[in-house]
């Protein structure tokens, strides 16, 4: 996986009048980020659907609107034992069933039309096949089926769908790796529950897992203790399933509650998600192997633009991914902290725009 190249740090100017003024007091573009893909909250499993997809963003790759080396997450909703089969809940508003052997079919047909579409030599996409950690309610009781078993299961469904590519010679530019969205909040799997996923999915696997989950509650002060978050997890429980194992952490990066960097404006903006992220890396500094290393940054623009979402979690690509470069190279603690952001991706409801 390559990085990202190296960043331009540019002051911004809005008047040429008081161009020097500005100079000295305008927040500078963090990064020239990188050209972004959108993800997918799946809506439907059917396969054309699916390969259409995939072929409109490799159609994109080869015009050079979307990246060449590109991550893309398909999120097939709430995680259920049914019938003697794992599965989903797909999140639409009948909520069907879909085995892990439907949902492999999907993948295998968006990665197939990337392929098909895509151009010869050095490009590559990975799909993140996702699922997210919330319970489910069965006979009106509410139950969380992101367990060990299922960690097990979404394993063997990345195994599966690279097996896929490999036998139909796709796989030098195609790639699937699990993905889930952790949530520490009510009504989502704990924190012991969620490690213990974590632990059956590296287990079973060395095929990544990327957490595109948020750190809800978590300190965004200038700290590296394991501090106290919602839903009784803690920094730690959030260093633990993003970044042990085969866990990547892929934040998602929602907020816009602006300030400066703590070097000051002239490095740009961070905010509350970023501030989360940027403590939990410094936590692994000082108390585990290192800090964590963000592989890619989650906003949901799109989505928002589509459906409506909460006041102030709209960042687009472009504020995400600047925000959290800023606070790992630029705030608190970049020497401990700071690195390159390799993906950026919006998620979107549907295949509307790949």
């Amino acid at each position: 996986m390559s990085a990202i190249s190296s960043r331009r740090i540019a002051l911004m100017s809005l008047c040429a009048a008081i161009a020097s003024l500005l100079a000295a007091t305008t927040p500078a573009m963090a990064a020239s980020y990188p050209v972004y893909t959108y993800s997918s909250y799946v809506t439907t499993m059917n396969g054309t659907s699916a390969y259409n997809a995939g072929c409109a963003l490799g159609t994109k790759v080869s015009a050079g609107s979307r990246p060449a080396d590109a991550f893309v997450i398909l999120d097939f909703g709430f995680p259920i034992y049914q019938s003697s089969k794992w599965g989903t809940l797909l999140n639409t508003a009948s909520y069907p069933f879909e085995s892990t052997a439907a949902i492999a079919t999907v993948v295998e047909n968006f990665g197939h039309g990337w392929y098909e579409c895509s151009p010869s030599g050095p490009y590559k996409v990975r799909v993140g096949i996702g699922e997210n950690s919330a319970n489910v309610v069965v006979g009106g009781v509410a139950h969380n089926y992101f367990t060990s078993g299922d960690g097990t299961a979404w394993a063997g469904l990345a195994v599966s769908v690279n097996s896929w590519f490999a036998t139909n010679g796709y796989s030098s530019q195609v790639s699937a790796a699990g993905a889930a969205d952790i949530e520490n909040a009510s009504g989502w799997a704990s924190a012991s529950s969620a490690e213990a996923w974590l632990d059956a999915f590296s287990n079973a696997t060395s095929y990544a897992m990327y957490d595109f989950g948020s750190a809800n509650g978590c300190s965004y002060a200038n700290t590296y203790a394991d501090n106290p978050c919602n839903s009784s997890w803690t920094t730690s429980d959030e260093w633990y399933v993003s970044w042990h194992g085969v866990a990547y952490p892929a934040p998602e990066d929602y907020n816009q509650t602006y300030s400066c960097a703590n070097q000051g404006c002239s490095y740009g903006n961070v905010d509350r998600n970023s501030r989360q992220w940027e403590a939990i890396s410094r936590y692994g500094y000082h108390h585990q192997s290192g800090a964590i290393r963000i592989e890619a940054v989650v906003t949901q623009h799109e989505a928002c633009a589509q459906n409506g979402c909460s006041s102030g979690t709209n960042n687009t690509p472009a504020q995400g991914d600047g925000d959290m470069y800023n606070a790992l190279n630029h705030d608190y603690a970049p020497s401990e902290t700071g690195q390159s952001l390799d993906w950026t991706t919006d998620f979107e409801w549907g295949y509307t725009l790949s």
